[in-house]
């Protein structure tokens, strides 16, 4: 039994490995997440984010340029946090050009948020892999 609890006890170590991606389901549950990788970033956030999902944002924004983050946002739309920097087309109709409302948060470059906030149930992932920070990154 002590050798099967060992055995146990490090399997569980083994996955508990930062490189899962994790599925979450519903816009609230999204905002959530992303507030939470929000309120933890130390250095830098950088995002690609629409006007509505910035709106219910912009308070954990303003509280991370307060604690000296760096805070890097990007939009089609018309967006402006003070103490951010923020690279905006100020597209008037970007909704209607675009059939997708995407928004992509990184954290402190090691973490991501990426999903799309359309249709009833929306998803979104999450994770610390690497290669999907990178890509995020790189978009």
């Amino acid at each position: 039994m002590t050798r099967a609890e060992e055995m146990l006890k490090e399997l569980s170590r083994e996955t508990a490995a930062d490189d899962y991606v994790v599925n979450i389901v519903g816009a609230e549950k999204g905002l959530s997440k992303a507030r939470e990788l929000i309120d933890g970033a130390q250095a830098e956030i950088s995002l690609s984010i629409w006007k509505d999902t910035f709106c219910a944002l912009k308070e954990s924004l303003s509280e991370a340029v307060s604690r000296g983050v760096k805070v890097y946002i990007f939009t089609f739309e018309d967006i402006e946090l003070e103490g951010a920097t923020v690279f905006s087309y100020k597209i008037g109709d970007a909704h209607h050009l675009f059939p997708y409302l995407r928004t992509t948060l990184i954290s402190d470059g090691g973490e991501c948020l990426v999903g799309e906030d359309c249709g009833p149930e929306p998803i979104f992932i999450c994770t610390r892999n690497h290669s999907v920070v990178s890509l995020a990154t790189d978009e």
